[in-house]
C-alpha cells in the first residue's frame, strides 16, 4: 500500500531486462534536479520483505499496525545497510544518499 502511495505521487515507469536468464522487473523514476542526476527505484527485493511480513503477521498486515511498522523498518534499515556496504566496498558511497519519504 505504502509503495502504491508512493508511485502515484511520481512520474514513475515499469522498466523489464533480462538478467541471467530471467525477466527483471522493476519501477524507476529519473530527474535531473539542481545539476544531480536522481534515480528512485523501487527493488524487488521490497515486495520479497512485504511478503515475508504478510506471512509474519498476516492478522497485522493489512491494517498497518505498530508490530508490522516496526518489522518494515528493521528490514528497510538492513536493506540500506547491505546496499551503503556494497557501495563502500565498490568505492560508490559517496554517490548514494538516503531518503526516508514518510508522506506515504
Amino acid at each position: 500500500m505504502q509503495f502504491q502511495t508512493i508511485k502515484r505521487r511520481m512520474n514513475t515507469r515499469d522498466v523489464s531486462f533480462n538478467c541471467f536468464g530471467r525477466p527483471r522487473n522493476i519501477t524507476i523514476d529519473i530527474q535531473i534536479k539542481e545539476g544531480v542526476l536522481e534515480i528512485i527505484d523501487f527493488p524487488t527485493v521490497i515486495s520479497g520483505i512485504n511478503h515475508a511480513i504478510s506471512n509474519l503477521l498476516p492478522q497485522d498486515f493489512n491494517r498497518l499496525t505498530p508490530n508490522y511498522n516496526n518489522i518494515l523498518d528493521r528490514e528497510l534499515r538492513r536493506f540500506i545497510t547491505t546496499l551503503e556496504k556494497l557501495l563502500l566496498r565498490s568505492g560508490f558511497n559517496t554517490m548514494l544518499k538516503v531518503i526516508k519519504d514518510s508522506r506515504a
